[in-house]
């Protein structure tokens, strides 16, 4: 597995990004999404909406994939 995973790093790195989205969107996580399913916007004032939205989560999914891949793999980030 190993070697599988050196030799396409950014392909699994891809691979496990879009694994992580596809079952937060899935889950729809109430603190990133309205009642109706509906995405929240950014801010703290207005009501509805939230510090922690659809955006902040796709950049953290995207660096635990990146970073989780290059430590299983050996390669430097």
């Amino acid at each position: 597995m190993e070697n599988l995973i050196k030799k396409n790093h950014m392909m699994w790195a891809v691979s496990f990004f879009l694994l992580m989205f596809a079952v937060f969107i899935y889950m729809r996580p109430s603190i990133s999404f309205g009642p109706n399913g509906s995405i929240k916007p950014f801010g703290v004032k207005k009501r509805g909406s939230t510090v922690f939205p659809v955006w902040f989560w796709t950049a953290i999914f995207a660096a635990i994939s990146r970073i989780g891949v290059s430590i299983m793999s050996g390669h430097s980030l």
